[in-house]
């Protein structure tokens, strides 16, 4: 492929990496902003940089209830992109919720180097059958299902779906198939991962309320 064309494509490829650079300059003050005002920043993006940002907010580790309340989101907006909805709307009471700017800017400067290697290893329009209306709806119901994952309250669990949303939604958004499948695959072990734990942490507690 010639330099003009490699140019070419790389200035096509959505700038994910940007989006949230904007945004952890924004946070960096450390007032208060609500999850609403986080979102309307990002303009009118797509669902994957929701989806996206998202996950990275239920790894911020802040005491309280914010990976369940950001897991819900998550569940809320991925499945609007099953139904084809062409907006990602979250209910007014989840958009007032408070985020913590500090740690969340922290989170996302830190996060930059890696995302932007990423970008640079996807290929835009690489198997593009693949990043279809229905391989998109697929990937909302795969990650509704890791939304519930995130949701689970046990310590670390979070961390492997999350990774999965990420990976999804930046192949939705790159339209690269190939990366697609990668990360339904990743999505795939998470919540296989995260199903283990919960099997076993059942067997565990029932074989010890049978010894009390």
């Amino acid at each position: 492929m010639t330099e003009p064309a490699e140019q070419g494509r790389a200035a096509a490829r959505p700038r994910v990496a940007r989006h949230l650079s904007r945004l952890a300059l924004e946070l960096r003050c450390g007032r208060p902003m609500s999850l609403g005002a986080v979102l309307d920043h990002l303009g009118p993006t797509s669902f994957s940089l929701v989806l996206m940002l998202l996950a990275l907010l239920a790894l911020v580790p802040v005491p309280g209830l914010f990976g369940v309340v950001f897991g819900l989101a998550l569940i809320l907006v991925a499945a609007q992109l099953v139904a084809g909805q062409p907006r990602p709307w979250l209910p007014e009471g989840i958009r007032r919720l408070g985020v913590p700017a500090r740690p969340l800017a922290k989170g996302i400067r830190r996060s930059l180097p890696l995302l932007r290697r990423i970008e640079r290893w996807h290929a835009p329009d690489r198997l593009p059958w693949l990043t279809g209306p229905l391989p998109e709806r697929l990937a909302g119901v795969a990650m509704m299902g890791l939304g519930v994952a995130i949701m689970l309250p046990i310590p670390l669990a979070n961390l492997l779906p999350s990774a999965a949303v990420v990976m999804i939604a930046f192949a939705l958004m790159m339209r690269d198939g190939l990366a697609l499948i990668s990360g339904l695959i990743v999505a795939a072990f998470s919540l296989g991962w995260a199903a283990a734990i919960l099997w076993f942490g059942a067997d565990l507690l029932g074989r010890l309320a049978m010894l009390v």
